[in-house]
């Protein structure tokens, strides 16, 4: 019951400051979390959920986000958060100061937040931007991540069923859904050329690209990086209606690479 207490104490408050929305927009007590990928703008985090030591709730399940706002623990000065993610999990522990101000009558008391800090994380690189929350809340930390330079992005023009994927190495697929029109494919770094089969419950069908790969380094947290382009289609195993390039190189956020059609 105590790992609830923090978040049903501000729930409460939240509920009862509906009628007097000038005391609920004096609250302070939410942190925004910008998702951004380095050298490249604005992510977009797939989450399996965002949780933290101090309460039993789950933020943000099965979702993918650009940013996350999240509750601060008022009984601490700090509050740990896991983000348990498609791609890997990783924390960051919150240090802030607070303390309790009366504000009115109608109001009564109300917890103010400042001086926000990151005490540790495990991202690629985190850092404040703004150091105090506001209500309404706006970014005040800015989570990077490396680049994935593997993903091909892929149309599969109408809606399909798609049961599963699999490349021709060990890898993780990500599908979102079983019903998709487009899909993230990772591409084998360790070979020049990928092929993946595709289960759509009543037919099989084979693709198989090639590519060059580069080495190269472009931020150093990072370390070396390949980096793929002149994406080809290798027409003798795809057995696709149709497979055409439409770009013959990976970023991040994944384009549209490949168009395919059954």
């Amino acid at each position: 019951m105590k790992k609830l207490t923090w978040f049903v104490f501000f729930s409460i408050i939240a509920v009862s400051c509906l009628d007097e929305p000038d005391c609920f927009q004096l609250n302070n007590n939410s942190v925004v979390i910008a998702f951004k990928i380095l050298g490249a703008g604005a992510d977009e985090f797939a989450l399996v959920g965002i949780i933290s030591p101090e309460t039993d709730s789950v933020f943000y399940g099965y979702q993918i986000v650009p940013s996350a706002e999240l509750p601060l623990n008022p009984l601490d000065v700090q509050t740990r958060y896991s983000f348990q993610g498609v791609y890997g999990d990783n924390e960051i522990q919150l240090g802030y100061t607070r303390q309790v101000q009366f504000v009115s009558a109608d109001c009564g008391e109300r917890y103010i937040f400042a001086d926000l800090k990151i005490m540790e994380h495990d991202f690629d690189s985190a850092r404040v931007v703004y150091a105090t929350p506001t209500a309404p809340a706006s970014t005040n930390i800015e989570i990077y991540r490396c680049p994935r330079t593997n993903l091909m992005g892929i149309d599969l023009g109408d809606k399909q069923l798609v049961e599963g994927v699999t490349a021709g190495f060990s890898t993780f697929i990500f599908l979102p859904s079983d019903s998709l029109t487009t899909i993230d494919l990772p591409l084998n770094k360790d070979d020049s050329t990928t092929t993946f089969v595709f289960d759509f419950g009543a037919v099989s069908k084979t693709l198989k690209v090639k590519y060059t790969r580069t080495n190269k380094t472009r931020f150093e947290i990072c370390g070396e990086q390949t980096l793929f382009s002149n994406l080809l289609v290798d027409t003798a195993i795809t057995d696709f209606s149709s497979a055409t390039i439409l770009k013959d190189s990976i970023q991040d956020l994944p384009i549209i690479n490949l168009e395919i059609t059954l």
